[in-house]
């Protein structure tokens, strides 16, 4: 390994990861650049790490990303904050105190249908460790509620969603995966998730894949 480094550092123009032994020819700095700035220039409220952008360029090293990122920071396009990087003329402390706040309004304009964690961190442009980090906040303040391993509804959603379960089961005397789709077209995926939910309440009790109300509409 040695002998090909040191080979490799003598080519000119060329960017080596020496740990993860990948020699980038000059282009490849280049592409990668033009990617980040597009990304910022699209989104500039961007907030991204070099783990972020090998998710979206395969082809490149994280040391490479970081190396770029440095760069774009070196010339006044980006700038570090909390291990994140961001928009030079972007308030560090308004995109990331905000995030708990930002994720927790966009969770609940999805309704009982919100999308997984990542998706949604991808579309924001939003580094996935610092996402989970705010999702886990607001797990804590039990603003949000984990059904499953990748559906977080807020409280207040899921609120709506056991009051429709419960209405569902008093109209038609039970209620099942089958009749919870017909009603809602929701996919499985979320009906079961709800009314494995809904299992654990007390006033419900569940025969085979049916569940019905124990005692009237009871009480949350």
């Amino acid at each position: 390994h040695d002998e090909g480094l040191a080979v490799a550092r003598r080519i000119a123009g060329a960017y080596v990861d020496e740990e993860g032994l990948v020699l980038y020819p000059r282009e490849a700095l280049q592409e990668v650049e033009s990617a980040i700035r597009r990304i910022y220039e699209t989104n500039p409220n961007a907030l991204l790490s070099p783990a972020s952008v090998v998710l979206r360029i395969k082809w490149a090293s994280e040391k490479l990303a970081a190396e770029v990122m440095e760069r774009l920071g070196e010339s006044g396009f980006l700038r570090q904050a909390e291990g994140l990087w961001l928009r030079a003329d972007r308030d560090p402390a308004e995109l990331i105190d905000a995030l708990p706040e930002q994720l927790y309004r966009i969770l609940e304009e999805e309704g009982l249908t919100p999308e997984a964690p990542y998706d949604l961190y991808d579309r924001l442009d939003l580094d996935r460790k610092r996402g989970d980090g705010a999702l886990k906040a607001l797990t804590r303040a039990k603003k949000v509620i984990r059904l499953d391993r990748n559906i977080f509804v807020t409280h207040d959603n899921l609120h709506r969603a056991q009051a429709l379960m419960r209405e569902l089961m008093v109209k038609h005397g039970y209620l099942d995966i089958r009749l919870f789709k017909v009603e809602t077209g929701m996919s499985r995926k979320y009906c079961i998730a709800y009314l494995e939910y809904l299992d654990r309440q007390g006033d419900v009790v569940r025969e085979g894949e049916r569940r019905l109300l124990r005692f009237g509409m009871g009480n949350e």
